[in-house]
């Protein structure tokens, strides 16, 4: 069996950002930014967490 790797080929995920916010709330408190981040991203908040799900 072969299943995708993108959560978003797979799913749909409404609220997105929001929904990496109320997670991350949930979670022991970690720190969720990049310290020095090397680009830009569009999750300013949640960076690290949103590509921990993502990388599958």
């Amino acid at each position: 069996m072969n299943l995708t790797s993108d959560l978003f080929s797979f799913a749909y995920v409404p609220g997105w950002y929001a929904q990496l916010d109320e997670l991350a709330e949930l979670a022991i408190p970690e720190p969720w930014r990049f310290r020095n981040p090397n680009y830009y991203t569009k999750n300013q908040d949640t960076p690290i967490l949103e590509r921990y799900i993502c990388s599958g």
